[in-house]
């Protein structure tokens, strides 16, 4: 267990996990329409709201919660590096699936992982000076990872759409369909070498991570509305958080296994809130008047 936690993301599992990543986002691009996002009248302050959110506001919550729950060591790490890690990749295919606005979504997932460059180096010295310890990440590296795994592939699709539609058409669903099953088995086999260490997470640890999941769905939900569609793809975008992120610092500072399992859980109590929040959402959403009929 020991030396997939060291190894993870750039082990065997780790490369399957980017494969899923960049199949996901090759599709996702795929279906971008550069005529109709430069058309689509976005507005600055709902995103400049979410990026607050995302880069400030939840990183912040993260050591605030880690320090009310009294987190030490491993948890207190893995916390405070995935309050810091913005920019999940998949958060993009998750807002659309769940009915979000596809165009902002787009263009907020972008900004964040491409500010989340300059965003955690910052943050990483902050909470080095709070807790004495020297750490740091190199901005080439991080720029590497958020251009492989999301930028890359997004334009790659995007070019694919412009110069080839029709293929675009009939590859996009399914790549998105073995992505998700290549997923699916990624996640089993991770959690099948990680379940003790899961359970075996103390109870602060687990109430803090679920504490910080739920305030960034809170705060996105609340200063993100009140368009239905922005504000889930908002609440999606904030608050999943980039493993590959956390993972990378945590491999770059030597940081305990500890860390690293926390991250796994803090990633899975996120995805449990947002399935809640999604299927909230859904089900007080006003009927078409179809469905009232």
């Amino acid at each position: 267990m020991d030396a997939v936690l060291s190894l993870f993301p750039l082990d065997a599992l780790g490369a399957a996990a980017l494969v899923c990543v960049l199949l996901a986002m090759t599709a996702l691009g795929a279906g971008v329409r550069p005529a109709r996002l430069l058309g689509a009248g976005l507005s600055l302050p709902p995103l400049a709201v979410a990026l607050a959110i995302a880069l400030v506001a939840i990183p912040a919550a993260a050591w605030l919660i880690a320090e009310a729950f009294g987190l030490r060591a491993g948890p207190l790490v893995g916390l405070l590096l995935m309050g810091i890690s913005p920019g999940a990749p998949l958060a993009l295919r998750r807002s659309r699936d769940s009915g979000g606005d596809a165009d902002f979504a787009l263009v907020l997932q972008v900004a964040v992982a491409v500010l989340a460059i300059v965003a955690v180096p910052v943050w990483i010295m902050i909470l080095g000076a709070v807790y004495g310890r020297e750490a740091g990440i190199s901005l080439a590296l991080l720029a590497r990872q958020v251009f492989v795994a999301q930028i890359l592939p997004l334009a790659c699709g995007a070019l694919l759409a412009h110069f080839a539609p029709d293929v675009a058409r009939r590859v996009a669903g399914p790549m998105l369909r073995l992505s998700a099953l290549l997923l699916a088995g990624v996640a089993l086999l991770i959690l099948a070498h990680v379940w003790r260490p899961l359970l075996a997470i103390p109870l602060p640890a687990l109430g803090a991570s679920v504490a910080l999941a739920l305030v960034g769905v809170g705060l996105a939900h609340v200063a993100c509305g009140p368009d239905p569609a922005r504000r889930t793809t908002s609440v999606i975008v904030c608050s999943l958080r980039n493993p590959g992120i956390a993972f990378l610092v945590a491999s770059a500072n030597g940081l305990p296994d500890g860390s690293k399992v926390m991250i796994i859980a803090h990633a899975l109590v996120t995805a449990v809130a947002l399935a809640v929040y999604v299927a909230v959402v859904r089900r007080r959403a006003p009927a078409t008047p179809a469905a009232r009929a």
